[in-house]
């Protein structure tokens, strides 16, 4: 008895132990970081090596942002974004470089929620090609960064970027020199990125979104219900290499085409026509029973005897009996008289 209360409180204990370790789990893990932590940490390492650190750009942001969150959505890490972009694809798209020439180069990785932002540049990215070629370029002045949680997994992206715009070090600037304070830039992130606001149809149906800095094919696709391949189909561009520009307009639901009303044309019934006459049937033609041609009788020397079918058989039947009795009798008389 005593073993069962044991082992129906141990089932009860694993029971317990499998609702509560997941929450418990959780709150275990690290928070997610935000894009400024990853671009601290960026800045951090480049005044590790001597390098002036890099200001945060708010289209850079926004573009790092939107590629982190299309790696989520295709599971795994990809320079090659939504249509087959590059990071500078990117980057003009977003609104950075106000037109001029754009230069960019990209750093990614993908972690689970216990990895932190120094794990990801000081670890993850400590090769070569992401150290010195990305992190600590010095050619790049302007920075920005994307971090996106899905299914336990954290997917970063980093851009460095230079264009004709950026300011450059100024004179009297070192490697010595910390970079400008990291100021949050004047984007809603959330709603330019996962959120983007649609528009409303026209007088005529007709849909049309105009591109925002900051929004990417992929995020304003997502906002419609859309594929980028029929986004770009809808508006006649490339589908292996789209980019986009801001004000740039794009048609997501063409204007509807009214119908033509039709016309009911009476038409007028068709004359009735006249019947013909109705042909009546004549009778037939009665056929005429030929009656049987009469035999002549011939000529007989007997004498006309009676017509027996007027005869009363019955008269006849008596009138023979009579005269049997009376030839019977003659008979007799006739027999007893020669006696």
């Amino acid at each position: 008895m005593q073993l069962k209360r044991i082992q129906r409180a141990l089932i009860l204990l694993a029971a317990l132990a499998a609702i509560l370790l997941p929450s418990l789990r959780v709150t275990a893990q690290q928070s997610i970081p935000s894009p400024y932590d990853l671009i601290a940490a960026v800045n951090s390492l480049r005044a590790q090596s001597g390098v002036a650190g890099l200001s945060a750009n708010g289209a850079l942001i926004n573009a790092a942002q939107a590629h982190s969150a299309y790696q989520a959505a295709i599971g795994t890490w990809s320079h090659t974004g939504t249509g087959g972009t590059d990071e500078t694809a990117r980057a003009i798209a977003a609104g950075y470089g106000s037109g001029g020439s754009v230069s960019c180069d990209e750093a990614v990785a993908v972690g689970n929620l216990n990895n932190t932002v120094n794990d990801i540049v000081f670890s993850f990215w400590s090769d070569y090609t992401h150290r010195d070629l990305v992190l600590t370029n010095s050619r790049y002045v302007d920075i920005g960064a994307g971090v996106y949680e899905q299914d336990g997994l954290v997917y970063y992206t980093v851009d460095v970027c230079v264009s004709g715009s950026s300011p450059g070090n100024p004179p009297g600037r070192s490697a010595s020199t910390p970079a400008p304070p990291l100021t949050a830039p004047t984007v809603d992130l959330t709603q330019q990125i996962v959120g983007v606001i649609t528009s409303t149809p026209g007088n005529d149906g007709a849909v049309v979104h105009v591109v925002q800095p900051g929004q990417a094919p992929w995020s304003i696709a997502d906002a419609y219900g859309l594929t980028i391949a029929l986004l770009a189909e809808m508006n006649n561009l490339p589908t292996d290499n789209l980019v986009l520009f801001p004000d740039q307009k794009l048609v997501i639901k063409p204007s509807f085409t009214p119908s033509m009303t039709p016309t009911i044309t009476h038409t007028p019934p068709p004359p009735t026509r006249t019947l013909a006459p109705t042909s009546t049937p004549r009778p037939p033609t009665a056929t005429t029973t030929p009656q049987p041609t009469a035999t002549p009788t011939q000529r007989s020397f007997l004498p006309d005897l009676p017509d027996l079918n007027n005869i009363n058989l019955r008269l006849a039947g008596y009138v023979l009996i009579g005269i049997c009795v009376l030839g019977l009798s003659a008979v007799l008389i006739t027999t007893f008289r020669s006696r």
